[in-house]
């Protein structure tokens, strides 16, 4: 886990180049929300300082947590689309989702834990 924001900073960008590395594997049929959740959302939570851990049985915990997974899921299908379009006006229109669906993931995390407006400037770096 990350103490400092440097080191945060340096295990997300890890985790990016992860990603980018390893891109055809986590578009495969067979890659699973499970797999995502392993390999790149909790890392990328515990970089950041925040607990992964959800109460499944609380249905708050679980509808948010349901709603995430939806949005990572419709990220994982834009990102192909995206490299795939041809036309400039198909890579507009998916890249406007795919930002549309950054910032409701954004909205999400902010909301989950409880930030404040100051703590979100500062994890936007504004």
């Amino acid at each position: 886990m990350a103490h400092t924001l440097a080191e945060a900073q340096d295990e997300v960008a890890a985790l990016v180049q992860q990603y980018r590395t390893n891109l055809n594997a986590y578009r495969a049929p067979g890659y699973k929300e499970a797999h995502a959740r392993q390999h790149l959302i909790d890392p990328l939570l515990i970089a950041l300082g925040w607990d992964v851990h959800i109460d499944f049985t609380n249905a708050a915990d679980k509808a948010a947590h349901d709603r995430m997974v939806k949005l990572v899921d419709t990220m994982l299908q834009l990102y192909p689309r995206l490299a795939a379009a041809q036309a400039a006006h198909d890579r507009d229109l998916i890249q406007r989702q795919i930002d549309a669906t950054d910032k409701q993931i954004d909205a999400l995390m902010y909301r989950l834990y409880g930030l404040t407006d100051d703590e979100i400037k500062i994890v936007e770096g504004r």
